[in-house]
């Protein structure tokens, strides 16, 4: 009997042991979760197609922007790079840049975004000023650098150019230098009838020329034909502000061109 009780009272004991171990033993751990899925509780919020260069940018159009100017490394900083002033070169820089829908997050860490940045900053008629940035491939949202496709063409660089060498010139200044860039390779005709215009809150408003202007067309070489003997400013009522001065090119084929820059006349 005794020995009956004793193994029973073993038993038991062995029974508890058991029960403490199976509470002591520790579930197995969950495998951890691949790093490409960790991310932050913000960036599951974001919806890369929600996600715009500047949210102003899609409520634009082409009568709200007056210029753009285009920057990067290849210029002094402050200095465009090229300048789109002509109502046809701002509108299709608008439509491409508008066009542009961020795909997923660039990660500057890791060496996605490196230098060679470039930036198209636009100058509206009520004063706004809209910069859109971009990166090797990678363009700067408010939610920061994103790889993205457009729906639009890149607008290419026009053969004919108008240029004003500098950005501001005196509003007391007797003329204003220009050139015509032709980048053909081939002779094209210019009409020397040039239209200035002064920005304001409502548009580009085109002045009265106090003389006229013979329309007759002049050879335009390939290259570049400087125009600094031919005064335009005095012909007009000016003051201080922002102008936009456009001339007519002809190409080989009989198509007519505007070509456009602006300048600033200050006190």
């Amino acid at each position: 009997m005794i020995k009956k009780l004793t193994l029973l009272i073993a038993l038991a004991l062995a029974a508890a042991a058991l029960c403490a171990c199976a509470r002591e033993t520790p579930a197995p751990a969950e495998k951890d979760a691949p790093v490409e899925a960790v991310v932050t509780s913000d960036e599951t919020d974001i919806d890369p197609q929600s996600l715009s260069p500047l949210p102003e940018l899609s409520a634009l159009s082409v009568q709200d922007v007056a210029y753009i100017w285009r920057f990067d490394d290849s210029s002094a900083p402050d200095t465009p790079s090229e300048k789109y002033a002509s109502d046809t070169d701002v509108e299709n820089m608008l439509v491409y840049l508008q066009s542009i829908r961020p795909t997923e997050r660039a990660d500057a860490e890791s060496g996605d975004v490196p230098g060679g940045s470039v930036s198209f900053r636009l100058y509206c008629f009520d004063g706004q000023e809209l910069e859109v940035s971009f990166s090797s491939g990678a363009v700067l949202t408010q939610g920061g650098y994103y790889a993205y496709e457009t729906g639009a063409a890149r607008p290419e660089k026009s053969p004919f150019r108008l240029i004003v060498p500098q950005s501001a010139y005196p509003s007391d200044a007797e003329n204003i230098p220009a050139a015509l860039i032709n980048d053909t390779g081939s002779d094209a005709l210019f009409r020397y009838v040039p239209t200035l215009e002064r920005m304001d809150a409502d548009g580009w408003q085109t002045l009265r020329a106090r003389v006229g202007f013979c329309g007759t067309p002049d050879p335009l070489p390939a290259g570049r034909t400087d125009l600094e003997n031919a005064a335009f400013l005095p012909a007009f009522d000016v003051v201080s502000g922002v102008y936009r001065l456009s001339m007519q090119i002809i190409g080989t084929d009989g198509s007519e061109y505007t070509v456009s820059d602006t300048f600033s006349l200050t006190d």
